[in-house]
């Protein structure tokens, strides 16, 4: 087993009405029970939306990991900083309004 502490949050904010930035980030702490480790990670990412029309969106992000642990991890976990950025184009159906 293992004792467990997170911390999240997500910031979103629009500006003008097709464009939106939206910060995220999170850090959790993860200790074995029988002292034999501890395992820090920290994810950190930024995303901006531009809605360009009623159904195409354009989109762009940046986000860094990093984990760091005193314990031994097995071959494919992530030991150290990792980014990725991406970009891409969404579309979406137009919008359907509920009569009132």
């Amino acid at each position: 087993g293992a004792e467990t502490d997170s911390l999240a949050a997500t910031l979103s904010k629009e500006f003008q009405k097709n464009l939106t930035v939206g910060f995220n980030g999170s850090y959790m702490r993860t200790a074995r029970l029988q002292n034999n480790g501890v395992t820090n990670g920290e994810f950190a990412g930024v995303q901006v939306t531009r809605r360009v029309g009623p159904q195409i969106t354009f989109f762009a992000n940046y986000t860094v990991t990093d984990q760091t642990t005193s314990s031994p991890l097995p071959g494919n976990a992530l030991s150290g900083i990792m980014q990725m950025a991406s970009i891409g184009i969404g579309y979406g159906s137009k919008e359907r309004h509920i009569g009132h």
